[in-house]
């Protein structure tokens, strides 16, 4: 049996938007979706949401950013990526 970490806790999916540009054969391209979970969840260390600049906000030079995420890049290599910037 898999251990499961204090911090970890479970979630419905109500829905799935997917790009409407995607396309799986083409890896890289609009691989992206927002996902509308069944119930409400509390923002704590461990649950924090995405933020995105405004369109047209410029992010300052050497301000500090989070990254995250997974899949194939332009070469073709697969990562699954969690790093500071």
């Amino acid at each position: 049996m898999e251990e499961v970490p204090l911090n970890a806790f479970g979630v419905g999916v109500e829905s799935i938007i997917q790009h409407p540009e995607y396309n799986a054969g083409a890896k890289t391209r609009n691989d992206i979706a927002i996902i509308r979970l069944q119930d409400t969840i509390e923002w704590n260390a461990f649950v924090q949401p995405a933020c995105l600049p405004s369109p047209g906000e410029l992010v300052p030079v050497g301000e500090k950013a989070s990254l995250a995420g997974w899949g194939f890049t332009t070469t073709g290599k697969w990562v699954s990526l969690n790093s500071r910037l």
